[in-house]
């Protein structure tokens, strides 16, 4: 089985928790991503996944006002965004923004492959495909 989402929101990336005694505290920014697109995901037909999955991401970042049109269009074309956002963080942030609604837990992931790039608008593409049977 095989689900695609297109989630019309540029990632913000996992920051570095706060840990007290009692609390793990996320940053403003982190947590209020979260929070608006989980609502949002609820909202949508999402399949959920029971076995092991194959998880494709694409993360799309919007390219600079201050930019050229020419630079905007070479962006979009032919570049990978590898400026500021690790990767591992974007990940991070949507594997567990999709626990309990693509799947129970992240730990269903087996395979995955992530790729930032260029684009007019911020958005987050992600194929899910079961590839393993239901979990033990």
């Amino acid at each position: 089985m095989i689900q695609e989402i297109v989630i019309p929101f540029e990632v913000t990336p996992a920051s570095r928790p706060y840990v007290t005694k009692y609390k793990v505290f996320y940053s403003k920014n982190y947590t209020a991503f979260r929070s608006v697109v989980g609502d949002w995901l609820k909202k949508q037909n999402v399949i959920k996944f029971s076995g092991a999955i194959r998880v494709d991401i694409n993360f799309y970042f919007k390219v600079k006002k201050s930019w050229s049109k020419k630079k905007k269009t070479q962006a979009i074309i032919e570049e990978y965004h590898i400026q500021n956002n690790d990767i591992d963080n974007c990940i991070k942030s949507c594997l567990d923004l999709m626990n309990g609604i693509a799947y129970d837990d992240d730990k269903q992931v087996a395979e995955l492959r992530a790729v930032k790039k260029w684009s007019e608008e911020g958005s987050i593409k992600i194929r899910f495909e079961e590839i393993g049977g239901e979990k033990k």
